[in-house]
Order: C-alpha cells, then structure tokens, then sequence
C-alpha cells in the first residue's frame, strides 16, 4: 500500500490497481482498510486522472459493503468528496458515487450524515437520469435515507416525490 503514495504515476496507478483487484474479495474489504489505504484512497477520490479515479472508486464501492468500513470512510471525511463527485456530468461516476451512498446508506450515523452534508439534493437529481442503473442506485440509497425518521421529511422538502413517482 505504500506504493499508492509514490510520485511516479505509472507505480501508483499499478498499486491502486493491484488494490482495486485485491478489494473484490470479500476477506479483503476490511484488511485494505486496516493497512491504511483509506486516507490515500479519500483523497484520490476528485483527482483529474481517469484511470485512477475509477479504481478508487471501484475500490471504495468494494470496501464499504463491510460494516466497520462504512462507518471509518465517513469518519475519515470521504463524504464531502463523495458527494462532489454524485454531483459529475460523467454518468460512470454518477454511478459509482452513487452505489457507494447506497452502501454507506444502510449505516444508521451513515444516513443522517448523506442529509447533513448536502447528499440528498444531487441523488434527487439523479432520479431524472437516462441512464436506469443510476436511478436504480439513487432510489435504493433514498429508500434506505427514509428509514431514519428525521430524514423522512428532508425527503419531501427535498421534493424527491414527484421524480421518485415518475420511476413508477
């Protein structure tokens, strides 16, 4: 993991991508983390370089399907790249933002921090995306905000009813 910090490109994208291949094993999802990849990945998160945004993005969708992860990516300040990121015109990161809200929406302190940092308004967004698997993803991840009662009537104000109707 080391060689994720590295200054030659070329070292750090085989790195991420040995971590992106490493990280579809589910054993893996928490031993990344506890290697210290997660400060690295957080904040090569918005880099401008495609192929490295998108395993770390592959990366962090893999990872926060365990528990222990969902809650150490919030606490370590993923959310506010995350939630820039849903906001891209790139529909392939729209997507992965997207499943990786989903994951971390499961997590009780998980959903109210999507609402309190400014989350929902860009998935209400995404509800009128032509591309289905988005709207999937932002759908899943909006049901799972409802199930916090404070959260219900963000939803509503948020105006996410009309979009999440015309799904149906």
């Amino acid at each position: 993991l080391a060689l994720m910090r590295s200054t030659k490109i070329s070292v750090v994208e085989q790195a991420i991508g040995c971590v992106r291949n490493l990280s579809v094993n589910a054993e893996n999802e928490l031993v990344v983390v506890q290697e210290g990849a997660l400060p690295v990945l957080i904040a090569t998160m918005t880099t401008n370089d495609d192929f490295l945004r998108d395993c770390v993005m592959a990366i962090l969708r893999n990872i926060t399907l365990h528990p222990e992860n969902k809650v150490k990516f919030v606490r370590e300040g993923g959310m506010p790249p995350l939630i820039s990121l849903i906001r891209s015109l790139e529909p392939r990161v729209q997507e992965q933002a997207a499943v990786i809200l989903r994951n971390l929406s499961v997590n009780v302190q998980s959903k109210v921090r999507i609402v309190k940092e400014g989350g929902l308004p860009p998935l209400v967004d995404l509800l009128t995306s032509e591309v289905d698997k988005i709207k999937e993803h932002v759908l899943v991840c909006i049901r799972n905000l409802g199930a916090n009662a404070d959260n219900e009537a963000k939803i509503i104000d948020a105006r996410a009813l009309p979009p999440i109707c015309e799904c149906l």
